[in-house]
């Protein structure tokens, strides 16, 4: 199991996929060159892939099953030689979609691609709630790809709105926002984020999911998120959330909002077979 650094959300994948495991039959690491042979290698960001192949030989002859979650940066050489080490492995776990379309219109075979949406701890976790407490809860870390410009132009308008933003780094950009609570995200109180959050933001340029979607639905917080991601395979515009553009205007997207506000039906329905449990057995069946 070789996962980027601790802590985070590929890690927690890690820790959902050992739960079906022979606890004496894995190992995980986020060194490559502390990998030790074995029959199969989980790798949670395909960017690893090279330097596992480089570091440790038996893993060429061996199963390699990587997580793809979304595209990352890579100059023609880099992309090329990712491209390479893809078509190398057993089996790419895509988080969406798109992201597998993209994947096989770049050569590699359809029979390595295979679309896992991610999860959530389900209705234990996350009970059905009323949705009357004027909250909307944004929950990401503050960078680049989540689009935090446009997430504070849409604060500073919609003044009669709650916003409850989860995540790291939002502290010193949101500080003058009278209408802003910032939490630090915390996996162990998952269910105290979205015990009031009424409609779930999410602005992002990309995304692989975002996880937060899946849990947010499941709360039964009705979703406004961008086109991207898993995020248009999981929400019907109209029946169960609201879709945008990265280029729609913020009266476009305060207008969704809005709506989100009025919807009544029920979304948790729509992604409660969407447990981390399930997601683990989607990834585990392929191992030998």
């Amino acid at each position: 199991m070789v996962c980027d650094s601790y802590g985070w959300i590929l890690d927690g994948i890690c820790n959902e996929i050992i739960k079906g495991i022979n606890p004496q039959s894995f190992n995980k690491t986020n060194k490559i060159e502390e990998i030790g042979n074995a029959n199969n290698y989980f790798v949670t960001h395909y960017t690893s892939l090279y330097p596992l192949f480089c570091y440790n030989k038996i893993s060429l002859k061996r199963n390699v099953f990587v997580l793809y979650t979304h595209d990352y940066y890579e100059n023609y050489a880099e992309r090329k030689r990712s491209l390479y080490c893809l078509s190398m492995c057993k089996k790419i776990f895509c988080m969406n979609t798109a992201t597998k379309n993209n994947l096989a219109k770049e050569g590699i075979p359809n029979h390595l691609l295979h679309v896992v949406y991610g999860g959530a701890d389900n209705n234990i976790l996350f009970p059905k709630k009323k949705r009357n407490n004027n909250t909307v809860g944004i929950i990401s870390n503050c960078s680049g790809r989540k689009n935090p410009e446009l997430i504070k132009r849409v604060i500073q308008k919609l003044k009669k709105r709650n916003f409850k933003v989860i995540g790291f780094g939002w502290g010193e950009f949101l500080s003058d926002e009278k209408n802003v609570t910032i939490i630090e995200h915390n996996y162990s109180k998952l269910d105290d984020h979205y015990k009031d959050v009424d409609v779930f933001f999410s602005a992002s340029f990309e995304e692989g999911g975002p996880i937060p979607l899946i849990e947010s639905m499941m709360s039964n917080a009705v979703p406004v998120t961008t086109r991207v991601g898993f995020c248009p395979d999981l929400i019907n515009d109209g029946v169960n959330g609201f879709l945008f553009d990265v280029d729609d205007s913020v009266d476009h997207i305060i207008s969704l909002i809005e709506k989100a506000f009025t919807f009544r039906n029920n979304v948790n329905d729509t992604v409660s077979h969407l447990t981390w449990k399930n997601f683990s057995s989607n990834i585990i069946q392929y191992f030998e």
